[in-house]
């Protein structure tokens, strides 16, 4: 008897603790929410190229969320690679190799790249051999949200010390430049504006007007800034 009167009285002075739902039992849309106020607050560049330097969105500083656990992560690496901002050099000799820096799956979550055409063609005889998408297909492009395109020309300089030079060079690269911007203009959602730093070059916004059309949008980039020293 005295036993269960203590239970009572326990009972009645220890009520039990209401429960929570855990994270993880909220709406994925309230968890996407979230993930954005934990994660880094402005995008973040994933450079990956020839001749940018290259860093793992995993380094950047407010990830620890990624280890809570798998599922965590997949939800919000999806929020991490959607809003970073992707640099890449696209180098006319050997494509932009946009897919060696990514896996699969980080590949479907981009929504944002920045291509940087590199003005160097050298030892590039036969550009209808070069894969200039290399990584970059349709699939990827399709799904775009932002697209910026930096396209700096070669010019009199060490790697082409002559006019002569420098004829032969844009000849190769502005027909490698139509190419690429045809491709994307076939391979974007037709909604997309497209970003285009080319410093107003002739040659370039003639190709640009040809395929964007009303897609293009020219703007100045700090990438640009560097290319065109302004």
């Amino acid at each position: 008897m005295q036993d269960s009167t203590s239970k009572r009285i326990r009972s009645k002075t220890n009520p039990q603790e209401p429960s929570y739902p855990s994270f993880l039992d909220l709406p994925l849309e309230l968890r996407r929410e979230i993930y954005h106020y934990c994660l880094p607050p402005n995008p973040h560049a994933v450079c990956v190229g020839l001749f940018v330097p290259r860093y793992s969105l995993r380094s950047c500083q407010s990830t620890g969320l990624l280890s809570v656990s798998k599922q965590v992560n997949d939800e919000a690496l999806d929020i991490l690679y959607g809003q970073a901002l992707c640099k890449f050099d696209l180098h006319l000799k050997k494509g932009p190799h946009f897919g060696e820096y990514f896996s699969e799956e980080n590949k479907r979550r981009v929504r944002r790249i920045r291509i940087l055409l590199d003005v160097d063609v050298d030892g590039d005889d036969d550009l209808e051999g070069v894969n200039l998408v290399a990584g970059l297909d349709s699939a990827i492009l399709a799904r775009l949200t932002k697209l910026e395109i930096v396209a700096a020309m070669p010019g009199l300089s060490r790697r082409y010390p002559s006019e002569e030079r420098v004829r032969a060079a844009r000849e190769k690269w502005v027909k490698g430049f139509e190419e690429l911007i045809d491709y994307i203009a076939k391979a974007t959602s037709p909604t997309l504006i497209i970003d285009v730093d080319d410093n107003d070059q002739e040659q370039t916004t003639v190709i640009v007007n040809r395929h964007l059309g009303k897609r293009c949008r020219k703007v100045r980039t700090d990438s640009g800034d560097l290319y065109f020293r302004r």
